[in-house]
């Protein structure tokens, strides 16, 4: 039987590469007063566009969004499942517009 595989997206291939880049950092949090200077060692290293291929650099106060996002994002928060709906599943019911709209099911 052969199993289908699918290319990843742009959207998946951009956060493969931010997790390589600030993987190595949430594996092993650097000691106290090291951040910077290993933000800047990565900072300095070429990586490849995920979807261009070209060697690319990214910036120090880049990495550091990057780690920090990382870091703080709740254990599975990747992208929402199609059952979530573009918001997630953490976020309560839009109205959609009706409130604004004098929509008496809203009141």
């Amino acid at each position: 039987m052969k199993i289908r595989t699918r290319e990843p997206t742009t959207h998946e291939r951009w956060a493969q590469l931010r997790f390589s880049v600030v993987g190595q950092l949430l594996a092993a949090p650097p000691g106290r007063g090291d951040l910077q200077r290993e933000l800047a060692r990565l900072a300095a290293t070429k990586w490849r566009d995920p979807v261009t291929g070209v060697p690319t650099t990214f910036g120090v106060s880049t990495i550091e969004r990057w780690y920090y996002e990382a870091r703080n994002a709740p254990v599975g928060s990747g992208r929402p499942t199609p059952a979530e709906g573009p918001q997630g599943s953490w976020l309560p019911d839009r109205d959609h517009g009706r409130a604004r709209a004098g929509d008496p099911r809203t009141v």
